[in-house]
Order: C-alpha cells, then structure tokens, then sequence
C-alpha cells in the first residue's frame, strides 16, 4: 500500500507519487471502527521550506481515546516533501 501510487504502471497517474501514509493496527480482540481520517488531517495551505505540513492533531485526540485497543501506529512519509505536526503518542515515523 505505501508504494501503491509508484509501483502501478499507469498513463492515468502519471506523475503520481506517494507522499503519506498512516497505518493503524488494532489489537486482535479489538472490535473498534475507526472514523475515516479525511477529516481528522489538516494540510496546510502554506509551505515550509517548500514541504506541505500536515497536522494530526485532531487524529492524534481520536486515537488517544482508543489507544488501549491500538497495536500499533506507523506513519510513512516522504521526507522531502512533507513535514508532520501533532502526530499520535508512540507512533513510529518511517521515510518511502
């Protein structure tokens, strides 16, 4: 999924990169349904130093409220190009 967008060999995307991605991973026993996350991450409409930023803060309250039914969360960002404020408690940030 995190190479998704570059690894298809499609006209339709051409010039489509991976830019960011977050991954929850619920406990086994967990049931939670989670809200969709469009509307939990802001990017903002200024760049810094030529790099979008996204705040997570709206996200990082929603998995705060879960977080004892959360394994794990992972975000993927391409390091160039983006930067990330607010993140989730004990999330794990990996460059693409």
């Amino acid at each position: 999924m995190r190479r998704g967008a570059t690894y298809y060999d499609s006209a339709s995307k051409a010039g489509t990169e991976n830019e960011f991605m977050i991954w929850v991973q619920l406990k086994a026993e967990s049931k939670l349904v989670l809200p969709n996350f469009n509307n939990l991450i802001c990017m903002a409409n200024e760049k810094q130093n030529g790099k979008v930023v996204l705040n997570l803060e709206e996200l990082s309250k929603v998995l705060a409220k879960h977080e004892k039914e959360i394994e794990k969360i992972e975000i993927y960002r391409n390091e160039a190009s983006i930067i990330i404020e607010d993140k989730p408690k004990n999330v794990k940030v990996f460059d693409l």
